[in-house]
């Protein structure tokens, strides 16, 4: 039982002895237990590392023989079927790099040592700078826990005063800006799409709002391909200038794959212009099996993890040293409905596989959804969704975690 425990004796009660068979009258027997129980665990906080007593906890579907046999399913891929890339420099500059012509125009083939020469280059950690050196972030932790982040994809804001739905917009950006920046729990902030402005700058005005009420790190996520150079002229004004954001990079991009096993102009961009302004880059791939992919977990995975390297490997080439973090985010497809669910059965499986592979198969960063579900409501299947997707990503060795999307 533990001394401090609702149990436990408050040392100022009066002492008893063993043998006496006499009880405390009514006036002068003590509260047992205290008003303010001793607290033995600090709260959860990004910016301080925890007391590491052993190894993380860990959880997942793949044996050695198993990671072994997907992992060369992905490299395979890449040299007997390849990817799609519409960027003509890219393109080109992968050629001489010695990537080869695929069997239908555009796609092309990358042997097996030019994939793993990318692999081995890549970072295998970086930093997450906030503006404040007191909001730096480490990834991975050194504590082997993992960072929280705040989401991207909601295009609705509940308001926490009466309950009331509407449109995000730069208000309510403002308001998760400031509840953000007071939440220890929270190491960065992704800017939202938000609506009530041009929607072809939505992106600039989302990443401005946030970058301009917080020293935390910040994540942006470009909409237009002409935007993307603007946002980051936008973080390095924030962080100082273009050498103080090289030094210290206050703001990280995400990068995506067109399922499947395409990248478009917009996002092979995104590696090029991270790579010039020195900041991070979360490589996403967002497969649905049955829809962009196969249906069986295993083979989901397979297609996320390839074109996560995909990015990798054009990363490497491209842009040389760029710290990339592995970002699969998972779906399966309701054949009912056709909506993309995140948190169904599956698509759990998928995830954990996925972190799995990029994570202890292939040694890199690894980002994905943790608390998120498929319901509109806050009810029993929300919870259980929640909790069910974060533990299991997270057992399987994830970095960083959001969660906002809901049907």
């Amino acid at each position: 039982m533990c001394p401090n425990g609702p149990d436990a004796t408050d040392p100022k009660e009066e002492h008893i002895p063993a043998d006496q068979n006499t009880s405390p009258t009514p006036k002068t027997r003590k509260r047992r237990g205290r008003k303010s129980p001793h607290v033995s665990r600090a709260s959860a906080d990004a910016f301080s590392l925890e007391h590491t007593i052993g190894p993380r906890a860990g959880f997942g579907f793949l044996d050695s023989d198993r990671m072994e046999t997907l992992k060369e399913r992905v490299l395979d891929l890449f040299s007997e079927y390849g990817v799609m890339i519409v960027h003509p420099l890219a393109r080109e500059t992968l050629v001489k790099a010695g990537a080869r012509e695929g069997r239908e125009a555009g796609r092309l083939r990358m042997p097996r040592e030019m994939v793993q020469e990318a692999l081995a280059a890549t970072p295998k950690s970086c930093r997450l700078a906030g503006k404040d050196r007191s909001f730096d972030l480490t990834v991975p932790r050194m504590d082997q826990g993992f960072i929280l982040r705040t989401g991207t994809g909601a295009h609705g804001f509940v308001d926490p005063r009466d309950a009331s739905y509407r449109n995000m917009d730069l208000t309510a950006v403002k308001e998760i800006t400031a509840v953000a920046n007071i939440l220890n729990q929270v190491g960065f902030i992704a800017h939202p799409f938000v609506h009530g402005v041009p929607e072809v700058t939505a992106d600039i005005h989302s990443y401005a709002t946030i970058t301009a009420r917080t020293q935390k790190h910040v994540w942006t996520q470009p909409y237009q391909k002409e935007n993307i150079d603007y946002l980051l002229k936008i973080a390095a004004i924030a962080a100082g200038g273009e050498e103080a954001l090289r030094a210290n990079p206050s703001t990280s991009t995400i990068t995506c794959s067109f399922s499947p096993l395409e990248f478009k102009y917009m996002d092979t961009e995104v590696i090029i212009a991270c790579g010039k302004y020195g900041v991070p880059a979360h490589a996403c791939s967002l497969p649905s099996a049955g829809g962009t992919a196969p249906l069986s977990p295993a083979a989901l995975a397979i297609v996320a993890v390839a074109e996560v390297v995909g990015m990798i490997t054009m990363a490497h080439v491209l842009s040389p040293g760029l710290p990339i973090i592995a970002t699969p985010l998972m779906f399966a497809l309701d054949m009912l409905t056709g909506s993309a669910l995140q948190s169904s059965v599956e698509a759990m499986q998928a995830a954990s596989l996925s972190i799995q592979l990029v994570k202890h198969g292939f040694g890199l960063m690894a980002h994905t959804y943790g608390s998120g579900t498929d319901t509109p409501d806050s009810d029993h299947q929300s919870m259980a969704e929640r909790a069910m997707l974060m533990q299991t990503a997270a057992l399987s060795g994830a970095d960083i975690f959001w969660g906002d999307r809901s049907a």
